[in-house]
C-alpha cells in the first residue's frame, strides 16, 4: 500500500469524503466525543472550514481517501499566551485503524507547524478516550488540564 499526504486547497471539494471518514472513524466510540447526525457533522465541517481552511490534510492509500487531520495553524492558546497549531481532528477509517497510518498525519502536522515557526502543537482528547491519549503520548504530547469536564488538553513543544 502506498500512502500519500495531500493538503486540501479547497476543503469544500472533499466534504463527502470527510463525512464518510468521520462517521467510520467514530464507530463504536463514546458518543459524547463526536457529532452523530448528518446535520451535526455538516455543521461541524462548516465550523472547521471557517476556522482551519488551510489545515485540511488528507491521507490516501492507493488514491483512496482513508483518513484526515484538521488543524488550525492560527489558534491562540489562552494558557500559553501564544499562537499554536491546534489539532481539531485526526480520523482514520475504521478498517484502517491501528495500522500505523495516523503517524503520517501527525508527522505532517509537526512539519507544517515547524515551517510556520509555531512552538506548540495542541489539542483536546476525551478524558475516557484512552486509545487517542496513548497515541498522542507516543508522539511526545503531555497531558494537561481538564476542561469542560470531558476534555483533556494535550500539548507538545516543538521548539
Amino acid at each position: 500500500m502506498k500512502a500519500k499526504i495531500k493538503i486540501i486547497k479547497n476543503p469544500l471539494e472533499i466534504k463527502k469524503d470527510f463525512i464518510e471518514i468521520y462517521k467510520s472513524a467514530y464507530q463504536g466510540t463514546d458518543p459524547e466525543y463526536y457529532e452523530q447526525t448528518d446535520e451535526e457533522i455538516e455543521t461541524y465541517f462548516n465550523w472547521l472550514y471557517k476556522h482551519a481552511q488551510d489545515g485540511f490534510i488528507f491521507l490516501y492509500l492507493n488514491k483512496n481517501p482513508v483518513g484526515f487531520a484538521v488543524v488550525d495553524f492560527d489558534w491562540y492558546d489562552d494558557k500559553l499566551k501564544e499562537m499554536v497549531a491546534e489539532i481539531h481532528e485526526i480520523c482514520i477509517k475504521k478498517e484502517y485503524q491501528n495500522k500505523g497510518l495516523a503517524k503520517f498525519l501527525i508527522e505532517k502536522i509537526f512539519e507544517l507547524a515547524k515551517k510556520k515557526k509555531l512552538n506548540y502543537v495542541c489539542g483536546y482528547v476525551g478524558v475516557k478516550n484512552f486509545q487517542s491519549l496513548k497515541f498522542f503520548k507516543k508522539f511526545g504530547f503531555e497531558e494537561n488540564e481538564i476542561r469542560w469536564q470531558i476534555w483533556r488538553r494535550i500539548r507538545k513543544r516543538l521548539f
